[in-house]
């Protein structure tokens, strides 16, 4: 059933460059968006124990405890505030989330994660590599929390950035992510 990855993020300047790519192409009319209000982008769920777990959805489930955490999820942020600033020039992904995060959220969440994007193992990626800008917000700022505040307010596209009609329209609708009718292997 695995056919590798399936969908993109349109988000920041790579995401939207993309876009632009895919209208140049021609193949705007295969792209399958999925919106905030899609049930694909609402239940998002994690193998964990044997068992399916929802993750939460919205910013009053990060106040509720979800299995398979022993804990709500707010807590892995207050973890991430609270952990004094660490010096690196890399580090695994694995090390990097258990270390801002805690164990649960590097065990049950990250390292699933990036198994299934990359077929990889999360301790031997680097951190570097694959989440540069979590590792830079917490090489920079202190923590990737105090990262996000202080360039939330930032564009970080350009703003003489030329956007393709579909582009526009990805930015418009809120896409959180999309794939082409046919699957990936149709862009290339």
């Amino acid at each position: 059933f695995e056919q590798g990855p399936r969908t993109i993020r349109p988000k920041g300047v790579t995401g939207l460059n993309t876009l632009n790519m895919i209208q140049d192409l021609g193949l705007s009319e295969h792209v399958a968006p999925i919106r905030p209000d899609h049930p694909a982008a609402k239940n998002r769920m994690i193998y964990a124990n044997n068992s399916l777990h929802i993750l939460p959805s919205s910013l009053k489930g990060v106040f509720k405890k979800n299995g398979p955490f022993s804990k709500p999820l707010i807590y892995a942020l207050f973890n991430d505030i609270k952990q004094p600033h660490k010096e690196l020039q890399d580090d695994s992904i694995y090390n990097f989330a258990e270390r801002r995060f805690g164990k649960e959220i590097a065990d049950y969440a990250i390292s699933p994660m990036i198994c299934g994007i990359c077929a990889g193992d999360a301790k031997e990626i680097s951190v570097k590599f694959l989440m540069k800008t979590l590792f830079e917000w917490e090489q920079n700022h202190g923590g990737v929390v105090k990262g996000l505040m202080k360039t939330m307010f930032k564009s970080k596209v350009n703003e003489n950035m030329e956007l393709s009609d579909l582009a526009k329209k990805a930015k418009e609708e809120n896409w959180n992510v999309y794939s082409l009718k046919g699957g990936l292997q149709t862009f290339p």
